[in-house]
């Protein structure tokens, strides 16, 4: 689920700044892990607050 959330997310998030193009520059600044605060750090709060809110269900 976290995965699955995470791609989700950032597909989401990608469409919106890339709907009217941009330099791969930024497609790296936004997919790379090494960029806090980017499109992929925010994919994973995401899923992890996917993954919060099922195991807080489980209890």
């Amino acid at each position: 689920m976290a995965v699955i959330g995470h791609e989700m997310f950032e597909l989401a998030m990608l469409r919106i700044i890339f709907a009217h193009g941009a330099p791969i520059e930024r497609w790296e600044a936004e997919t790379s892990p090494n960029n806090p605060g980017n499109s992929h750090w925010q994919a994973w709060d995401y899923a992890d607050d996917l993954v919060d809110r099922m195991r807080r269900r489980e209890e």
